[in-house]
């Protein structure tokens, strides 16, 4: 299992157990298995402290492609910016809404 945040061309941030398709020895495409959009959801409270109001923001998770039937997706290595490490919180959580991943 990998777990890691795809930013897409797009803009788009998901977060994935994501494995490379490798053919003749080179990655041609990335495998997505159970993707999750990333949004940050910031509060805003007037009672705030400047510290507190750097702290208020919530991680939320929803379907990739909610209306598909499958959990497993193939894209294209040019519609992917970056692959990155996701920090501890978010890896919980996308861990807690999907469930275990299987290998």
């Amino acid at each position: 299992m990998s777990i890691k945040i795809v930013v897409f061309n797009n803009g788009n941030q998901v977060i994935s157990d994501v494995k490379e398709v490798i053919i003749e020895d080179k990655c041609q495409a990335y495998k997505l298995t159970k993707p999750q959009n990333v949004s940050l959801k910031e509060f805003k409270h007037e009672l705030l402290t400047e510290e507190q109001k750097s702290d208020a923001v919530e991680m939320v998770l929803s379907a990739w492609i909610p209306l598909a039937k499958e959990q497993t997706f193939y894209v294209t290595m040019n519609s992917v910016i970056s692959i990155a490490e996701p920090v501890d919180e978010l890896v919980k959580i996308y861990k807690e809404k999907v469930g275990e991943i299987d290998d």
